[in-house]
């Protein structure tokens, strides 16, 4: 698991009849890497290939050895060195993850932690403040109070999620206005 600072400067539009710089038809966003190594991609030894090296039945056993100054790892059953590639950034299916959540989070910067989950798949998903989330369960449970129910523990866990995912549709949209307005107010100043 690695957090990644994600800043997301536009989300598609998909809006057809807006002029071609104003059509938006994937996210938009830069990746900052927190250096940690947790999200560095793994690739073959190739020394060790090319020096036909077979690891000892103790090395087997133990799933690591250390040869020509690098760690090696046996994983998913092949021995592997590590990186300084960032998966998000070197690695498709990270990325393609990645760009699913950071399309999600909508225009802002926000922490999004990777996942490597086997086989070369990664899964992506928004780390929330606590103050984030406490807005979000506040903004929910306004809506379903105004759909008519106000008890927000006896709602059940999918009901409180359908809600939390209608808050944070609205918390976008406002952020969005919210940047919108600045991006006049600056043209207009100017």
């Amino acid at each position: 698991m690695s957090a990644h600072t994600v800043t997301v400067t536009a989300v598609p539009n998909m809006d057809e009849d807006l002029p071609d710089d104003q059509y938006i038809d994937e996210v938009k966003y830069t990746v900052q890497c927190p250096g940690d190594g947790h999200c560095y991609l793994w690739w073959e030894c190739k020394q060790c290939e090319a020096d036909k090296y077979e690891p000892t039945e103790e090395q087997e056993d133990e799933g690591e050895y250390f040869r020509h100054g690098e760690e090696h790892q046996n994983i998913e059953g092949d021995w592997m060195t590590a990186s300084t590639q960032c998966a998000a950034i070197h690695s498709d299916l990270c990325s393609e993850a990645l760009q699913e959540e950071a399309e999600h989070a909508g225009v802002g910067t926000h922490q999004i932690e990777l996942i490597y989950e086997g086989d070369g798949s990664w899964s992506a998903r928004l780390i929330l403040s606590p103050e984030r989330k406490a807005e979000l369960d506040g903004k929910a449970q306004k809506l379903l109070a105004e759909a008519g129910n106000s008890d927000w523990e006896g709602a059940g866990a999918y009901i409180r999620d359908l809600y939390r995912h209608l808050a944070w549709d609205d918390i976008k949209k406002e952020r969005a206005s919210a940047l919108g307005s600045d991006t006049t107010n600056q043209e207009e100043t100017q």
